[in-house]
């Protein structure tokens, strides 16, 4: 199956509220979505989240980021296809992406 990757990296030195990975192929748009537990109060916060997904062919996605105290960063559409690897960082003045093609 065709997966493709958002690796989300939190560079911000602050914590991650919630990550929303919106993607659309074949017709339908999809979103990913992570949002900050409890159990994070608890446990240090991941610093690297992967978030996959099946792409039904080519598509676009982008990424949305809430730190904690609101500030929201989003990425700009962009062109994806499976096999594409997309890391993401989230540093303290914004977001910078970077793709990676992986062979299957």
């Amino acid at each position: 199956m065709p997966i493709a990757t958002v690796n989300v990296s939190n560079e911000s030195g602050r914590e991650i509220e919630s990550i929303v990975v919106t993607y659309t192929t074949c017709g339908q748009t999809k979103k990913l979505i992570y949002r900050r537990t409890e159990q994070h109060e608890l446990n240090s916060e991941p610093t690297e989240m992967p978030m996959h997904f099946v792409l039904c062919g080519e598509g676009s996605h982008s990424t949305e980021v809430i730190l904690r105290g609101g500030q929201t960063m989003a990425t700009k559409g962009s062109y994806i296809e499976g096999g594409y690897a997309i890391n993401v960082h989230v540093t303290a003045s914004g977001i910078k992406s970077e793709y990676q093609y992986a062979l299957p």
